[in-house]
């Protein structure tokens, strides 16, 4: 019986206790730009810097006000850091290739007129009408692809990375005996 007792006590100074309705958080600095959801709020999502936490609720102020909104914690809430800002160049590139592409070869397409021949090096360099939508949509791509890579890179977006919450937590709680109850709390 003391052997077991001993035994609790050694493993549960091992395990870092928690509040069991509470959720501990990895280290995020005061400051840092964050975004929490909570469904259990009516799907509540706000971004801000974050102001700190305890084991019930986090602290996040938006941008543009004074106070800042504390947010209570529960299993579903999800917690994201910005990892910084992104461009979208390759995206923008792709559309403007396709879009430009399309453009160029109907255009091409739509204005090609054969070559009537009236000399002798009147018809040198003509093609025809297949080979001009091809050129038209060549030439029509890359200049797409490049006006779209400017415009990608001119769009920024946020990166978010997720905040694993712990997923599991132990409570210790003295009873009026002198005896101690276990609480372990699993979220999935």
């Amino acid at each position: 019986m003391r052997r077991s007792i001993v035994t609790l006590i050694t493993v549960s100074m091992m395990v870092p206790c928690e509040n069991a309705f509470g959720q501990a958080l990895p280290p995020i600095q005061p400051g840092s730009w964050v975004r929490v959801s909570a469904p259990d709020a009516g799907d509540l999502r706000v971004v801000g810097l974050f102001s700190g936490h305890d084991s019930q609720r986090i602290g996040v102020k938006p941008q543009g006000e004074q106070n800042t909104v504390w947010i209570r914690l529960t299993p579903s809430t999800r917690i994201e850091q910005s990892s910084g800002q992104e461009s979208h160049v390759v995206e923008g590139a792709l559309i403007g290739l396709l879009f430009g592409g399309i453009a160029g070869g109907v255009i091409a397409s739509a204005t090609h007129e054969e070559c009537v021949s009236e000399g002798w090096f009147d018809c040198f360099m003509a093609v025809s009408k297949k080979d001009a939508t091809i050129i038209g949509s060549l030439a029509g791509g890359l200049l797409g692809a490049g006006v779209g890579a400017v415009i990608g890179w001119a769009i920024k977006t946020e990166r978010w990375e997720e905040v694993p919450l712990d997923r599991l937590q132990l409570n210790m709680v003295p009873l009026r005996d002198g005896g101690f109850a276990l609480g372990v709390s699993v979220t999935f």
